[in-house]
């Protein structure tokens, strides 16, 4: 149980001691005139117990003691004089219970009056010493230093060297998130190195790989003999940078892919521009984009992209059918592999980066199987329709001419799962 202001089982017992009159010390009594067992009294001690509830209880403490006897035989009993200097002589009257001092005895002299100006400065000057020491013990421990070095600790390095130097052992790169941009798919990753003295990027043919755990993800050759990166030690603050890999070396969507789940691999194959680079400029976010196309050995785009196509239309199916199904969208494209139109041959990666770039156009679309909507006629058709949807179809149409598209490139589509292809398309007039 908890202590409480009101809880009597706490009250705290306050006996007030017994009063008796100051004694002096009683001549003893001849044997015949001490009390006998028969006259000894037993005396009730009243003492106030105070609980924290204000109210007032009795307690009775039985004892036994012999009654105090006046007797007029008892001498006077004379206190010997305080010890005074041998050169001091002093004369003592017969004591009283409270004497006073003679009138020789020496008086303490009186304190001296504070001199509150000099106490004023005393105190200023010791504040004034008491600052200037602890600056100078920040200067002497390098508090005060101004070199490279502390400028870095105040952007977040704390133990940054003055150079970064080519490690042998490719960096460590954490991906961090992807996006789809106008430029192609955006990967950023958190870099550090496993080299206490950092890292640096300079090859002129430096392979970034990344990976999904169902296959590649995006993959290009970096020229960084012109502007090389350099990366931190672990045990600092890791580099933000960002790889775009343009359409045609990207085969996955962000909607489809785990950051966490990517690896992303480095391989230096050409030359080394340069072995070290100034620390202090080599810590802020940087953005690269790929040279040259590159793709690993045994890896294949067409079957990477084909499978991100499948992943995406798992994705936007449940979207489609929660918040855009029975409605009227805009149909941006309608695409298979082996179909010739606008002067080539399409296979998965043109499908693939058509999407990407409508979807980084429009802020985003949505991607349909033909064969799991019954208001289509054909099969096996991947379709992509805007994410917005519309009034009608006359609006959608509208807005297909508002942004530039042809007939045969837009038109308005009721988008339903239980539809009949009849009256579900309006083209541009």
């Amino acid at each position: 149980m908890g202590w409480s202001p009101a809880s009597n089982s706490s009250t705290s017992t306050v006996i007030q001691p017994n009063e008796r009159p100051e004694q002096t010390t009683p001549v003893p009594l001849p044997a015949d005139d001490l009390p006998t067992e028969d006259e000894v009294t037993t005396v009730v001690d009243p003492s106030t117990v105070i609980g924290n509830d204000n109210s007032t209880v009795s307690l009775t403490k039985e004892t036994t003691v012999a009654p105090f006897v006046e007797d007029q035989r008892t001498e006077a009993v004379v206190r010997p004089p305080p010890a005074m200097p041998p050169s001091a002589s002093y004369h003592y009257a017969q004591p009283t219970p409270y004497p006073s001092p003679p009138t020789g005895w020496p008086q303490p002299a009186p304190a001296p009056a504070p001199r509150s100006g000099a106490l004023i400065g005393l105190s200023a000057a010791a504040v004034v010493l008491v600052i200037a020491v602890a600056v100078v013990a920040w200067l002497l421990f390098g508090g005060g230093a101004k070199d490279d070095q502390s400028d870095r600790n105040a952007a977040g390095q704390p133990s940054m060297p003055d150079t970064y130097t080519t490690c042998s052992t490719p960096p460590n790169l954490t991906v961090v998130s992807t996006a789809l941009t106008d430029a192609g798919l955006a990967v950023t990753t958190s870099a550090s190195s496993s080299c206490d003295t950092g890292d640096v990027l300079s090859n002129s043919a430096t392979r970034v790989v990344v990976n999904s755990p169902t296959g590649l993800v995006a993959a290009g050759s970096f020229d960084l003999s012109v502007k090389p990166v350099g990366i931190p030690p672990s045990d600092g603050q890791r580099r933000s940078i960002t790889f775009t890999f343009p359409p045609g070396s990207f085969y996955a969507l962000p909607d489809t892919i785990e950051p966490s789940a990517l690896t992303t691999t480095v391989d230096t194959v050409g030359m080394d521009s340069v072995p070290q680079v100034q620390s202090a400029t080599e810590y802020a976010a940087v953005s690269l984009k790929p040279d040259a196309t590159y793709v690993p050995a045994g890896a294949s785009p067409e079957q990477a992209s084909g499978q991100s196509l499948r992943a995406q239309v798992t994705h936007d199916r449940p979207v489609i059918l929660g918040s855009g199904n029975n409605r009227w969208h805009a149909q941006l494209s309608a695409k298979q592999p082996g179909l010739f139109t606008d002067g080539k041959t399409w296979q998965y990666t043109d499908i693939l980066d058509e999407f990407a770039a409508l979807n980084a156009r429009f802020g985003g679309t949505r991607l349909l199987w033909s064969n799991e909507w019954p208001v289509f006629t054909v099969n096996n058709w991947w379709i992509t329709v805007t994410e917005q949807t519309f009034a009608s179809g006359a609006a959608a149409a509208a807005w297909c001419v508002q942004q530039g598209f042809d007939r045969d490139h837009c038109f308005g589509k009721y988008i339903s799962d239980t539809s009949s292809p009849e009256g579900t398309t309006v083209y541009i007039s």
